[in-house]
């Protein structure tokens, strides 16, 4: 299944995001179907969400700012994969809210294409002041 996203761009263009939701197998017909997309003035077509340098985020009501967020990585050179142990603030308001925007933001900041290929597993934690 694949879902779309549409944005204004700093040009006033349209954007359309082509996105499988981070779903590993909605890779390929992500790529197949931006491929065969047709040109159309003022409108620029992109597959998957794109890296950003900022990111603010909120979903089905849960939001919190990206410093809410401590990653600890464990590399898994002979595969080109990263583990992450993800620990974020405040997390027992909403366990799964608060995972399902983290993984949004992994899609924003590293790129969704980037998650799905080269991130592990992914394991959560609270974050509390120790």
């Amino acid at each position: 299944m694949l879902f779309s996203e549409l944005t204004i761009n700093e040009n006033n263009e349209y954007v359309l995001i082509i996105t499988p939701d981070g779903i590993k197998d909605g890779l390929i017909p992500t790529q197949s179907l931006a491929s065969q997309a047709s040109s159309i003035e003022n409108w620029t077509i992109i597959k998957f969400r794109q890296p950003t340098d900022y990111a603010e985020l909120s979903i089905n009501g849960v939001e919190y700012p990206l410093s809410d967020i401590e990653i600890i990585p464990e590399i898994r050179k002979n595969e080109n994969i990263v583990d992450v142990h993800v620990f974020i603030r405040n997390m027992e308001r909403d366990e799964i809210g608060y995972q399902h925007l983290a993984f949004l933001y992994f899609d924003h900041v590293l790129g969704e294409f980037n998650t799905i290929t080269r991130v592990g597993y992914i394991d959560f934690h609270h974050l509390d002041g120790s």
